[in-house]
């Protein structure tokens, strides 16, 4: 990692929150400064999150390209666009409603339950 002297007191870091496109990688390539810094990070024990608002890849993808760039990352630190929309369709709608998603495929994926019903390629207006 880069070395940069500071003459700023920075606050004890108790825990990382990071978004994740021009911050830990570049399209298909990670950024290695924040690849170090995040397994620093993890070998003193700070936790971390990442977090994105590109919908375009599920969870589970940018977990497996996280985990390919040599970081620690599972479902449970990873939180994108289309998990979080679903949540809220999930608590603000009741079950069964149906719902007409436009969006990547990711998003429509997330947004699929057993209790969530499509409305097919047509919308219901």
């Amino acid at each position: 990692m880069a070395e940069h002297a500071s003459t700023m007191n920075w606050p004890s870091v108790t825990g990382i929150v990071s978004d994740l496109d021009g911050v830990v990688y570049r399209g298909k390539t990670a950024i290695p400064d924040a690849v170090e810094a995040f397994r620093a990070w993890w070998a003193a024990g700070i936790p971390y999150c990442f977090v994105t608002n590109n919908s375009t890849h599920t969870a589970e993808d940018v977990v497996a390209k996280l985990n390919g760039f040599g970081l620690e990352a599972t479902m449970e630190n990873v939180v994108t666009s289309a998990v979080t929309a679903a949540q809220l369709i999930r608590r603000s709608y009741p079950a069964g409603t149906r719902i007409y998603v436009i969006g990547a495929p990711s998003l429509r994926k997330r947004s699929r339950t057993p209790s969530s019903r499509s409305p097919g390629r047509t919308p219901p207006w």
